[in-house]
């Protein structure tokens, strides 16, 4: 569901987007060009927000995530968020570069697989391997449905959805790296849904090679702007986007809501 604020001429100024994430579980998201954030006060986003949420109460929903992007004047939209019974999970930096300008993976020491088929029987494999390659990831939750979190990804209408979409990544046979990558075929924007190492293959050197496959997955699919993003704890990929010359386009926070 979609909340618009219009501006005097009754364009779109600013819009917020309340959509399922998977089963009863919902997020908020934050709509703005880059030339109209001045122009959107506090007030207004408040609203939409408030809208949104109370949208999602109408509707029942168990919980609702939302990332507020830092621009303009947020502090007033906190203050509303913790009225709301909100909490704050973690901070989030994103970056962007262009496909064109990021590195081939020349030299790669991981033999990749396309997914055989969007079958049950091989989305719950790879969702077996996506609980494996998570562990540690402050993102990932240990008591979510994997399988329901891949299902709803590849249930996104804006975005490629085929099995060229997952890779899974082999060393000397075994299933080391996963990677979920995908890109708007409409204005070709583009990003890694999810990559990670299985534990046992870590501190190895293979991060750069995974995020360069996922470089290869995104061109291969049509894409041109890579948008990735990490909290601000996971210094490891934080080095990745820097290695390969990623610059940062916002700042985010995350928030919670239990209903």
């Amino acid at each position: 569901m979609k909340f618009v604020h219009r501006d005097s001429d009754g364009s779109e100024l600013a819009i917020v987007k309340l959509e399922k994430n998977f089963g009863n579980h919902y997020f908020i998201q934050q709509f703005c060009g880059d030339d109209n954030w001045e122009k959107v006060r506090a007030e207004a986003w408040i609203q939409l927000i408030q809208d949104a949420f109370n949208e999602a109460k109408r509707i029942s929903a168990d919980t609702i995530q939302f990332r507020l992007i830092e621009r303009s004047d947020f502090v007033p939209i906190t203050q509303k968020l913790k009225e709301w019974g909100f909490s704050k999970l973690q901070e989030r930096i994103e970056y962007r570069r262009n496909l064109s300008e990021l590195p081939k993976e020349e030299g790669t020491p991981i033999v990749w697989s396309a997914l055989l088929s969007l079958e049950s029987s091989s989305l719950k494999e790879a969702a077996e391997l996506l609980s494996i390659v998570a562990e540690g990831d402050p993102n990932f939750d240990p008591q979510a449905d994997a399988l329901s979190e891949l299902q709803a990804d590849l249930n996104d209408s804006t975005l490629t959805t085929g099995t060229e979409c997952i890779h899974i990544g082999c060393i000397n046979g075994e299933a080391a790296a996963f990677i979920f990558a995908q890109v708007a075929p409409k204005n070709k924007w583009s990003r890694i849904t999810y990559m990670g190492i299985a534990p046992k293959f870590r501190r190895k050197g293979l991060g750069k090679w995974v995020h360069r496959h996922g470089f290869e997955m995104m061109r291969n699919q049509g894409g041109l702007l890579y948008h990735g993003g990490t909290t601000t704890e996971n210094l490891s990929m934080i080095h990745l986007f820097e290695l390969h010359g990623c610059k940062v386009y916002r700042k985010m926070q995350e928030w919670k809501c239990k209903l």
